[in-house]
């Protein structure tokens, strides 16, 4: 069977390859955006620097905080730089290790057109020249374009289920309505946007749950994975509203550092998890860091909020005993309820996850504890055997499961169990 599944991914893989004059034109195409975009961001920058980070505003506060404008550049510019420069190069290696493939080619242009010209310097390009503005068109709408249409195709790069060939149609359209005329963004046409993201994961539902493969499937995990996190990132980093002074939060100076910096921390991660998902899927084990980072994500929330409402509440108690304020015995006792309830509620969450997300695994740890436990009190060897079977049949399911045991003088005896297929379970059930 994983003979089968193996031929089956390689015949898969072989149908979605590029070659002959297509490799050649999609080569030329790739590299001929890629010159273009570079060149247009380095004739972006400087408009860039003058109308979005170094305005009067700004240099009125840089003055007043003695901050100095070189390094509040070299800190900003190199944000976004390194944000751009991340999606540049990601999409550079996927290009030069994967042209050939149709999906890895795919995701490079995405990379290239998105982080270059979406998300780069070339957004604040203006020209009253109809040509340059054409120019300066034309890659940021295959930005818009690929970014949302590389949704309907990944991982395999077929558009599954069939109908969202017409979304993704429509989508074009629409991203070619709205780079033409960006005031209906903020209209009733901005909204549409929404209902493409939500065809996008329903297809991606559907292709996970119908469809793809075993490594199709953990492709899906790590991009789903990354983009949760840089989600994530950016919800917590607009928090800050809530927590930092007015001062700071009126700040132009603060809003391009800490907010421009979260924005591009978050942006970062995208193409960092989307070229692990093309290119080394296989080497890490995704479902263990799904796990690991659920367990302890909870767990940090769990103690933390713990840790803040024994302080407090214990603060308040020691002052209405003692009528003074006990903040350090308070801080000791917080702690070390901390300290005490780490590994149990560590273990507690643990076996909620790994029960609601990783039941098969978590019911095949069960059946190999309790296995364990028998070996010491079963002297029957024909027994242990068809324990051995059980065991094995209910933790890895094969086909067929054999026994051979070798007697001393008598020989080799074989314990052997058929299994059936599952389809054959299900017509007998």
């Amino acid at each position: 069977m994983e003979i089968q599944q193996n031929h089956s991914e390689a015949d898969l893989a072989t149908k979605t390859y590029l070659r002959g004059k297509w490799l050649l034109a999609a080569r030329l195409v790739w590299v001929s955006l890629a010159l273009l975009i570079v060149v247009l961001n380095v004739l972006a920058a400087p408009a860039a620097i003058a109308s979005t980070f170094l305005t009067p505003g700004v240099v009125r506060e840089l003055h007043i905080l003695g901050f100095s404008q070189a390094l509040y550049l070299t800190l900003v510019i190199g944000m976004n730089g390194l944000c751009i420069g991340l999606y540049l190069a990601m999409a550079a290696l996927l290009f030069w290790r994967r042209s050939h493939d149709r999906m890895a080619y795919f995701g490079s242009l995405t990379l290239l057109t998105f982080g270059g010209a979406v998300d780069g310097f070339q957004s604040d390009f203006t020209s009253s020249s109809l040509v340059w503005n054409l120019i300066v068109f034309v890659p940021f709408l295959v930005g818009q374009t690929t970014f949302l249409v590389f949704f309907y195709l990944f991982p395999s790069g077929r558009f599954v289920p069939r109908w969202t060939i017409w979304p993704t149609l429509l989508s074009v359209l629409y991203w070619c309505v709205m780079t033409a005329d960006p005031d209906l963004n903020s209209g009733p046409l901005g909204t549409l946007i929404l209902l493409f993201l939500l065809t996008t994961i329903i297809a991606q539902v559907y292709r996970y749950r119908r469809v793809s493969t075993f490594r199709e499937r953990q492709q899906t995990k790590w991009l789903v994975f990354g983009f949760v996190l840089a989600m994530l990132i950016f919800i917590l980093s607009r928090v800050l509203v809530f927590i930092l002074p007015p001062a700071v939060l009126n700040s132009q100076v603060a809003g391009n550092l800490v907010g421009g910096g979260s924005a591009d921390l978050a942006l970062m991660l995208i193409p960092i998890f989307l070229g692990i998902a093309i290119l080394r899927d296989r080497l890490f084990d995704i479902d263990l860091i799904i796990n690991r980072t659920l367990v302890y994500g909870l767990l940090t929330g769990i103690l933390a909020a713990l840790y803040i409402g024994l302080t407090i509440g214990l603060e308040s108690l020691v002052g209405l005993i003692a009528r003074q304020s006990s903040q350090p015995v308070s801080i000791v006792l917080s702690t070390m309820a901390i300290a005490a309830l780490f590994q149990p509620l560590r273990h507690r969450i643990q076996n909620v996850i790994d029960r609601r997300f990783y039941r098969r695994k978590y019911d095949a740890q069960k059946a190999l504890a309790t296995f364990a436990s028998t070996l010491h009190n079963e002297v029957d060897l024909e027994q242990l055997g068809e324990h051995v079977l059980a065991v094995v049949n209910e933790t890895m399911q094969p086909a067929h499961v054999s026994l051979w045991l070798c007697a001393p003088k008598l020989g080799i005896e074989q314990l052997s169990r058929h299994v059936e297929q599952p389809e054959t379970r299900n017509k007998d059930s």
